[in-house]
């Protein structure tokens, strides 16, 4: 693991974040950010620095189970400690998206076609074989694969 400090800016809300030309995205929780979330993490950078572009972490507050659900889920670390973990592996942007239900319900497509290639600029993903997303956690990488193929950006899992 590579420790860095670095500048890291921090964004609540996709309103808060800038709109990118060029990044490298992963999206998760990152609790508790475990050897395979450091794997991710690395590969992010190492990725974004190979494509010349920008590393964005995408990650959510509340837990979406707890949304879907109504129950409260007990998570290791805080967003604060989160984002402090992540930096510390050279990511220039942490996004925390609000997970609402109105947010739940879009469409793997629409995750994809809207925020990380539309407000993004997202040329590659890195997600762990598990990776799930969109509405009813119906995105896999099959579906990242087949999106990669039409919008154009590199899936790494």
């Amino acid at each position: 693991m590579r420790i860095q400090t670095g500048d890291m800016k921090r964004y609540s809300g996709l309103e808060e974040a800038p709109a990118l030309q060029r990044s490298v995205v992963t999206v998760g929780m990152f609790d508790g950010v475990h050897l395979g979330h450091q794997r991710i993490l690395e590969t992010l950078r190492e990725t974004a620095g190979a494509l010349r572009a920008e590393s964005v972490v995408v990650t959510f507050d509340p837990h979406p189970r707890e949304t879907l659900s109504g129950v409260p889920v007990s998570l290791l670390t805080t967003v604060e400690e989160r984002a402090a973990l992540v930096e510390r592996f050279g990511v220039q942007h942490f996004v925390v998206m609000p997970f609402t239900k109105a947010f739940a319900a879009l469409t793997a497509d629409q995750f994809v076609r809207d925020i990380l290639c539309g407000r993004l600029g997202m040329e590659a993903i890195v997600v762990g074989h598990d990776h799930a997303f969109g509405s009813g956690r119906t995105g896999g990488e099959q579906s990242l694969r087949a999106l990669g193929v039409e919008r154009g950006f590199r899936v790494d899992v």
